[in-house]
């Protein structure tokens, strides 16, 4: 169920991240919006990829 939940609050916040840089049109962003969510998106994976690196049970 989390795993649900964490899909939809991702998508959901990729979406608004885009909303931002609406580029007139319906369905057209700008190259800024997409740079910066997945930017984001980015910065997000390293961190938890940093904080698995932590987690005392995998050195055992």
């Amino acid at each position: 169920m989390l795993i649900y939940l964490g899909v939809i609050v991702f998508q959901w916040g990729t979406g608004a991240v885009l909303d931002l840089f609406s580029a007139g049109a319906a369905g057209y962003y700008k190259e800024e919006g997409f740079l910066l969510g997945f930017g984001v998106i980015l910065l997000i994976q390293g961190w938890s990829f940093y904080q698995i690196t932590k987690v005392r049970a995998f050195y055992k």
